[in-house]
C-alpha cells in the first residue's frame, strides 16, 4: 500500500455540508442553555419608588403636620422622591406633583426638577403651607409613577393657622404727655417730702407686648435710690391697652439726683429710657449776708425767682445810700451762688434807687429792672450767664411823654414777652406803661416806647404797684379811689375781655379802657395801696391796705368765668370776694400761687399763709403761721406753688417750703 492511501484511511470521514450546519446550531443552543443555567444572562431593570419628608423616610404613603403658622405666614417642608431601583423612575402625573383635597388652597407644591428620576437618586422639591385665615386645614400630596409596586406616592398634609400676632409698640407718657428726650425734672423738693409723676405704659402696636413683671420697669443711675416705681406691671400688655404707674422722688439729702427710668420687654430688650432729675432742698434754707440788715426807713426789698427756683434776684433800692443794687443768684436748693449784680454805673444803668421795680421770666433768662424817678427801665438777657455787667441791657424802655415817678414799680410776664413799668409820684399823673419786650430787644441804642398807656389820669396811686399774668394777657395796677373816704382799688386790663394789646394809629401808645375796676367795699380812709399781687393765671388778684392800730386788710378778687364779678349797677366796679384781716404792718408783703390757691406773705413780725378752700377764700380766715425766720420785702412763689423766697430783717435770704 502506498503512503498517501494509508493517510487517507486514518482520517475520519468528512460530513456532508448540511449535516455540519445542523450540528453547529445544536451546539450553540446547548451552550446558551448552559449559560442561562449558570446565571450569566444580563438582568432585567426596574425602579423602586418611595418618599422622604423633612429628611425622614415615609415609604409610599406618609403624613406630615406643618407647624402652626400666623395668618399670612409661610411654612415650607422639603419632599424627596427616592428611586432605590436599578431602572429609571418616571413620574407620570400631570402635573408631576399635585395637591388634592385642599379646599382652602393653603398648600402649594413646587414641581420636581424632572419627571424622570434616575436609578439610585432622589428628586427634591418644596411643599408650603400659608394659612389665609385662622383654623385647621387638610390636604393630600399625590405623585403618580411608573413603578408597578408604587404607582402612587401620597402624603397627607395638615396645618393650623393662628391669628396674626401683630407687632407691639410702646408709648411712654409722663403726666399725660409723651416722654421727651430731655426726660422729666421734678424740680426742687423738700427733704422728707415726695414729688410724684404719673407714668403710663401704652401698647400702641398691633400685637401683644410681653413684659417681665419684676424686671421690665427699673431705675438706673447714681441717683436711683431717691426714686421709686409704684404699681404692678403685667406679664402681657395687649394691643391698645395701658398700665398706670407712679414714679416718686423722695430726696433724703440736699443734692441733685439723676437717674433713668428704663422699660424692657420679657427678653430684656430696652424699649424706652427716660432721664429723671430732681433736687433735694433744706427747709428752711437760710443764706446769711445776701443784703445788709434792713433799717427802719427805706423802700422794701423785692425778691423774684424763676419758675424752677434755680435763679433768684434780690433788689434793694436803698443799698449803698440809695444808689440801689440788683443781685442775681443761682440757687440749687442747697447752695446760693452769686451770678452777677446790676448797680448804677454798670450794665448801662446810670440812676439811683435801682431796683424799685424788678421782674423775672419763668425761665430765668429775661430780667426787668427799673429805678424810681429814672427816665428809663432796662431789660437784660441772662441766657448766657455772667453778661449783664459787661454787655449792658438787651433793651431800654422809656416814654415819649412826661411821666413823673417812672420806674416806681415793674412786672414781667412769665413768658418774658410783656413788661409793665409803673409811674407814680403820688398824684393823679401815674400810669402803667406796657411794652412788648420781644419787639424791643436787640436794639440797645434805641429806646422802646410803650405799646399801651394804662390808667393814666384814672386817679391817685396809679402805677405805684403793677402786676402781670404769666401769659401777659392780664395787667393790674393800684388805685386809690377818690371821694371823702378813699378806698383801696385796682384797675385791671384783661385781653380776654377787651381784646389784644395794640399800638395806636399814630404809632404812639394806645389808651385802653380797663376791663374791671376792683374796689374794696370796706375800710377807713386810706393813704394808698400797700401791696398788690396777681396769680400766674391772672384770675386772682389781691391788694392790701393798712389801717390804724397795726392792722392790715387784704382784699381778694377772683374772676368768675369771663368776668370779674357782678357789676349790677352796669359799671365795671367789682367788690372783693373775701377780706383777710391781719395783725401786721404795712410792710407785710405777699405772693399768690400760680392758680391763686395759696396766698403767703410775711413782715418782720412773722409769716403766714392762707390756703383757699373749694368755696374760695374765707373772710377773716386766720391763716397758718409760717415757722422759721421772718421775711421783709417782696416774697415770691417759685414754680407758682412750691416755695416762698424772701429776705429776713438781718439780710439773709430765706427759702421756706409751704406745701
Amino acid at each position: 500500500m502506498q503512503r498517501s492511501e494509508l493517510a487517507y484511511r486514518l482520517q475520519p470521514p468528512r460530513p456532508a455540508p448540511r449535516l455540519a450546519l445542523a450540528v453547529a446550531v445544536a451546539a450553540a443552543v446547548a451552550l446558551a442553555s448552559l449559560l442561562a443555567a449558570c446565571g450569566d444572562d444580563p438582568p432585567k431593570t426596574a425602579p423602586a419608588a418611595s418618599l422622604r419628608v423633612a429628611g425622614q423616610a415615609v415609604g409610599a404613603v406618609g403624613a406630615y403636620a406643618f407647624a402652626d403658622a400666623a395668618v399670612g405666614e409661610r411654612q415650607t417642608v422639603s419632599v424627596e422622591i427616592v428611586n432605590a431601583g436599578d431602572g429609571p423612575l418616571t413620574l407620570t402625573g400631570s402635573p408631576a406633583a399635585r395637591v388634592e383635597l385642599d379646599d382652602a388652597l393653603v398648600f402649594d407644591a413646587r414641581q420636581p426638577p424632572s419627571t424622570v428620576v434616575p436609578a439610585g437618586t432622589a428628586a427634591a422639591f418644596d411643599v408650603s403651607f400659608t394659612p389665609r385665615e385662622p383654623g385647621r386645614f387638610e390636604g393630600r400630596l399625590v405623585i403618580a409613577t411608573d413603578d408597578p409596586a408604587a404607582p402612587e406616592l401620597a402624603v397627607s398634609l395638615t396645618g393650623v393657622g393662628r391669628p396674626d400676632p401683630g407687632v407691639p409698640a410702646l408709648a411712654l407718657r409722663l403726666d399725660g404727655v409723651d416722654a421727651a428726650p430731655e426726660g422729666w425734672d421734678f424740680g426742687l423738693v423738700r427733704i422728707g417730702a415726695t414729688a410724684r409723676v404719673a407714668v403710663a405704659l401704652e401698647n400702641v402696636g398691633t400685637g401683644a407686648l410681653l413684659l417681665a413683671p419684676d424686671a421690665s420697669v427699673t431705675l438706673d443711675g447714681d441717683g436711683a435710690a431717691a426714686y421709686t416705681v409704684d404699681g404692678e406691671v403685667p406679664a402681657e400688655l395687649a394691643a391698645g391697652s395701658a398700665v398706670a404707674l407712679d414714679v416718686t422722688f423722695s430726696p433724703s439729702r440736699c443734692a441733685v439726683s439723676d437717674a433713668d427710668l428704663v422699660v424692657r420687654d420679657d427678653a430684656g430688650t430696652e424699649l424706652a429710657r427716660v432721664p429723671l432729675a430732681g433736687g433735694g432742698v433744706s427747709d428752711p434754707a437760710r443764706f446769711p449776708g445776701v443784703l445788709a440788715p434792713a433799717g427802719a426807713v427805706g423802700a422794701p426789698r423785692r425778691v423774684v425767682a424763676s419758675a424752677d427756683g434755680r435763679r433768684v434776684v434780690v433788689a434793694d433800692p436803698t443799698a449803698d445810700e440809695f444808689t440801689g443794687s440788683v443781685a442775681i443768684y443761682a440757687f440749687d436748693g442747697c447752695d446760693l451762688a452769686s451770678d452777677d449784680a446790676i448797680v448804677p454805673g454798670r450794665g448801662g444803668v446810670a440812676s439811683a434807687l435801682v431796683g424799685t421795680g424788678v421782674g423775672l421770666s419763668d425761665d430765668g433768662e429775661t430780667l426787668l429792672v427799673s429805678a424810681r424817678g429814672a427816665a428809663q427801665a432796662w431789660v437784660f438777657d441772662l441766657d448766657s450767664g455772667l453778661t449783664t455787667a459787661e454787655s449792658g441791657p438787651a433793651a431800654t424802655l422809656g416814654t415819649a411823654r412826661e411821666t413823673a415817678g417812672f420806674g416806681a414799680s415793674a412786672a414781667l410776664s412769665g413768658d418774658g414777652r410783656i413788661a409793665v413799668v409803673g409811674a407814680s409820684d403820688g398824684s393823679a399823673k401815674g400810669a402803667a406803661l406796657l411794652y412788648l419786650v420781644a419787639a424791643a430787644t436787640g436794639s440797645e441804642d434805641a429806646v422802646a416806647l410803650p405799646t399801651a398807656d394804662l390808667g393814666r389820669d384814672a386817679g391817685v396811686g396809679v402805677g405805684a404797684e403793677v402786676a402781670v399774668s404769666a401769659g401777659g394777657d392780664v395787667v393790674a395796677t393800684s388805685l386809690l379811689t377818690g371821694g371823702s373816704a378813699p378806698r383801696a382799688a385796682a384797675l385791671v386790663w384783661d385781653t380776654a375781655v377787651s381784646g389784644a394789646w395794640a399800638l395806636g394809629a399814630d404809632g404812639q401808645a394806645s389808651v385802653v379802657t380797663e376791663s374791671a375796676r376792683l374796689v374794696a367795699s370796706t375800710g377807713p380812709p386810706l393813704d394808698g395801696v400797700a401791696h398788690l399781687a396777681m396769680a400766674r393765671d391772672g384770675r386772682t388778684i389781691a391788694l392790701s391796705a393798712a389801717q390804724g392800730g397795726g392792722s392790715l386788710l387784704v382784699f381778694v378778687f377772683e374772676r368768675a368765668g369771663a368776668t370779674w364779678g357782678d357789676a349790677s349797677d352796669g359799671s365795671v366796679q367789682i367788690a372783693e370776694t373775701a377780706t383777710l384781716r391781719l395783725t401786721a404792718s404795712p410792710a407785710w408783703r405777699f405772693a399768690l400761687a400760680s392758680d391763686g390757691s395759696v396766698l403767703a406773705g410775711a413782715d418782720p413780725d412773722g409769716g403766714r399763709f392762707f390756703a383757699r378752700p373749694a368755696g374760695g377764700f374765707q373772710t377773716n380766715a386766720p391763716g397758718v403761721a409760717v415757722e422759721g425766720a421772718t421775711l421783709r420785702g417782696w416774697p415770691t412763689f417759685s414754680g407758682g406753688d412750691h416755695v416762698i423766697i424772701g429776705v429776713a430783717p438781718d439780710g439773709a435770704l430765706i427759702a421756706r417750703w409751704l406745701l
